[in-house]
């Protein structure tokens, strides 16, 4: 077998265990939610909050995980491109984006629309804990798997030197580690099996991996990916809510 083959095997074997990963967790994580809405716990609300801190806990330990691993060397470095000033940009561009994406939502697609515009106004307390949730936990849990692990993985001892790859090859990275992470927000049900999307977050997912693995791959640091996917977690949350405090 060739050495070719073998990378092709390996590459595939770790697709593999990531989508088994997001697959087997999502199923426990259900499960839960299932269970905890059952019983006397404060009803639903506190079914999500229990959901939501095991999702916390769990991208933190792989954040963790992954960091003291082999990529520990590889995820920060300093000697290339800044991240922060993508991180600056994108803060500024991204709310124009979403003002523009939500229109065109109003204009070609009203159930959407009426259904964010009808979205109930959160507790206080929710509202707090769900921003702060989304500012710090999705990007230190995703990021090291779907952008350091992936992206370091497929670009092999390339990623430890100074030489740049071909533009087809990191487009080629590009777009399979964001079609991943785009499939990662699938979510499934075994009781019957049951395959739940939303295209909306799919396309959101896809176009902000695209992003951020440019980001990464450019920067050779992970602290871009991780404050974008942040500041996109929180913008989102805070457009719905103001859509429907509006409307």
């Amino acid at each position: 077998m060739t050495d070719g083959n073998k990378r092709s095997i390996t590459v595939i074997t770790v697709i593999l265990l990531l989508v088994t990963f997001d697959i087997g967790f999502q199923h426990i994580a259900n499960q839960i939610y299932h269970s905890l809405s059952e019983v006397d716990m404060g009803g639903l609300l506190a079914s999500i909050f229990a959901q939501s801190v095991m999702l916390g806990f769990a991208m933190i330990m792989t954040a963790v995980f992954i960091k003291k691993g082999f990529l520990a060397s590889v995820l920060f470095r300093k000697d290339r491109r800044s991240p922060w000033k993508f991180v600056f940009g994108f803060a500024l561009i991204w709310p124009v984006l979403l003002s523009l994406t939500y229109g065109l939502v109003y204009l070609f697609d009203h159930p959407t629309w009426i259904a964010i515009a009808n979205q109930p106004w959160p507790q206080t307390t929710t509202l707090l804990s769900n921003l702060f949730f989304q500012s710090i936990f999705p990007g230190l849990g995703e990021e090291p798997l779907y952008r350091g692990f992936l992206i370091v993985f497929l670009m092999g001892h390339l990623w430890d030197t100074n030489k740049t790859i071909s533009t087809r090859h990191e487009n080629l990275i590009i777009l399979l580690s964001a079609t991943i992470f785009a499939i990662a927000h699938v979510s499934y049900a075994f009781d019957p099996f049951t395959i739940f999307y939303d295209s909306y977050q799919l396309l959101t997912a896809f176009v902000l991996g695209s992003f951020q693995a440019f980001v990464f791959i450019k920067t050779r640091n992970l602290w871009g990916s991780i404050w974008i996917h942040n500041v996109a977690n929180v913008t989102m949350t805070l457009f719905v809510l103001l859509i429907a405090s509006i409307f």
